[in-house]
């Protein structure tokens, strides 16, 4: 079956706000490329990726994708933009709350956890270019990229890295492991067309699929971090 494709619109695509906020962050941080994901907030989080895609130009196709998270342990399918859970009552710490506003009655029953950034990762199935990613924040829950993708067969495949409570640090810290996802989609990618992937449910608290090759070292935490002495 023929993936859905979109005309090209507008270059900015409906992402005004998101880019207005990351531009302000841009000038916080002295780096666009950076900005456009979740400002790290705790020195534990799981890092954000280093092989982030290049946009040369704007002269290939484009991919949309959306998301929700759905949390294996309590069976409930998150609503959009819900991307973390604390099932204690009222924050253990000011960073904990910072890192997630999801905590108590809104979020029961459930281990705490945190999906910071959502990841885009594109694979050219005839290996001419290196894997890469488009990443976004994962309260956003969806995903456009640029029209910088060469034209040519890709599989795609949205991943995203889980950080878990600690609770001796008294903030989330990178718990090694990935999100659970479906496997990778095969589409053609057309210069001046965008190609919708529709909506993927990412699963949390599931037995894990994949192990992070350098997972932070959880536990390993200071007063500066906003943990425990």
């Amino acid at each position: 079956m023929r993936a859905a494709v979109l005309t090209r619109p507008s270059p900015l695509h409906r992402s005004a706000p998101r880019l207005t906020a990351c531009v302000l962050w841009a000038v916080l941080v002295g780096s666009l490329q950076s900005a456009c994901v979740s400002p790290p907030a705790g020195a534990l989080l799981c890092a954000d990726p280093s092989d982030v895609c290049a946009c040369d130009d704007d002269s290939g196709g484009a991919v949309i994708v959306r998301w929700r998270l759905a949390d294996s342990k309590v069976g409930t399918l998150l609503p959009r933009g819900g991307c973390c859970c604390m099932p204690e009552l009222t924050p253990p710490s000011e960073l904990a709350k910072a890192q997630c506003s999801e905590f108590g009655s809104r979020c029961p029953d459930s281990p705490a956890w945190l999906v910071r950034t959502v990841q885009l990762r594109v694979t050219r199935t005839d290996g001419t270019t290196k894997s890469c990613v488009f990443a976004a924040p994962c309260h956003d829950g969806e995903l456009s990229t640029r029209y910088c993708i060469p034209p040519g067969e890709y599989d795609l495949q949205l991943v995203a890295n889980l950080d878990t409570y600690d609770a001796s640090c008294q903030q989330f810290a990178c718990a090694g492991t990935r999100v659970v996802t479906p496997p990778s989609q095969r589409r053609l990618i057309e210069a001046g067309r965008a190609t919708n992937l529709q909506a993927i449910v990412l699963a949390v608290n599931a037995p894990p699929i994949s192990t992070l090759p350098d997972p932070a070292a959880t536990g390993r935490c200071s007063a500066s971090d906003g943990g425990a002495d």
